[in-house]
């Protein structure tokens, strides 16, 4: 495979994941891109959805907000792609049909996994080996950086802080009477019901974690999430709800003013390492192997028993009988005592 070479002015396409934490887990590779080529011309396409996440990146022209499936939405992005003519196309996304808009976008060169029947997509398929499959997406997606003669050196997953969008999350500290710095993070929700750890025994640590810290404990999550935060209130019931209340834009600015986070494996989890938030994180079916946060291991606690079914198919419960609440074995056999366990070693 030809090595590419990029001009220093090169206008490139990045085609973002379609999840919260791959889409942070992408971002050390596209730091790495511009540590080698800083005068480049960068434009993402990526969920409409998830937009917000990466607005204000550096080097950063245009947006291509993509509606997810729909004919409508993909063939403009084809059609606006192909005006640009860009020097490159990097897909950090799987999908058969991402590979095929690469194909007839124009762009120099292009490259993306050789999965889903996509290795003659692109003018540098990249194989998906058994090892790279296996290993922490952070590293898997830097291979995509491979044609270029680029690697990762020091780079961690990152997402802007802007001053302005800074100020709204101090609002929302200001409302809710809280301190910058003195209070912990929980987002107790999940992108499946059974991947997330037990929202009454979430409570129960912090409840005691509340007792004992001092900390104030804040609640967060989706509109969507809002059927965990029931048992996780009547245990730790002067806990600040903040379930529905902010804004994926508002995220990650109000976590970086937090002095921890505990949850499950999920993109909130990414959100937070992203932002240098020290981190507690429950893994049950998902493994801390692939997707735990890119973080150093002063920052970073992972509660995992490790069972060998793990990381498992997902597909709840074929392979796995769940115990009378709902969940798989894997989550059953975490404690909360451990959670406090964890977060009283990194406070």
């Amino acid at each position: 495979m030809n090595k590419i070479d990029l001009s220093e002015n090169a206008k490139i396409l990045i085609r973002l994941p379609n999840w919260v934490g791959d889409v942070v887990m992408a971002t050390p590779s596209i730091l790495a891109l511009l540590r080698e080529k800083p005068q480049i011309e960068i434009h993402f396409a990526l969920r409409k959805h998830l937009s917000p996440l990466i607005e204000n990146f550096p080097n950063l022209k245009k947006i291509y907000p993509l509606e997810g499936k729909k004919i409508s939405s993909n063939l403009h992005f084809l059609k606006e792609a192909r005006k640009e003519k860009y020097d490159a196309f990097i897909v950090f996304a799987k999908g058969f049909r991402d590979g095929a808009i690469a194909k007839f976008s124009r762009s120099r060169v292009s490259v993306g996994f050789s999965v889903n029947q996509r290795k003659l997509l692109f003018t540098h398929p990249i194989e998906m080996t058994k090892e790279l499959w296996n290993s922490h997406h952070t590293i898997q997606f830097a291979t995509l950086l491979s044609p270029f003669g680029i690697e990762l050196k020091d780079e961690k997953t990152f997402l802007p802080i802007v001053e302005n969008e800074k100020n709204n999350a101090l609002k929302i500290l200001k409302e809710n009477g809280l301190k910058e710095g003195n209070f912990i993070v929980f987002h107790i929700g999940a992108s499946k019901f059974p991947r997330a750890f037990h929202s009454e025994r979430f409570g129960k640590a912090a409840k005691e974690i509340e007792d004992k810290s001092g900390k104030e404990i804040v609640l967060i999550g989706t509109s969507d999430e809002t059927q965990y935060s029931e048992d996780f209130i009547k245990a730790c019931p002067n806990a600040k709800n903040l379930v529905g209340k902010i804004s994926l834009k508002n995220l990650k600015n109000f976590l970086s003013l937090a002095s921890l986070f505990v949850g499950n494996d999920s993109g909130p989890m990414h959100i937070a390492g992203s932002v240098g938030v020290p981190i507690v994180a429950v893994f049950g079916p998902g493994s801390p192997l692939k997707t735990a946060p890119f973080l150093k291991e002063s920052k970073l606690r992972v509660i995992y028993k490790g069972f060998p079914c793990s990381p498992c198919r997902q597909s709840f419960f074929k392979d796995c009988k769940p115990s009378e609440y709902g969940k798989p074995p894997c989550l059953e056999a975490i404690s909360f005592k451990e959670v406090v366990s964890a977060v009283f070693d990194l406070i």
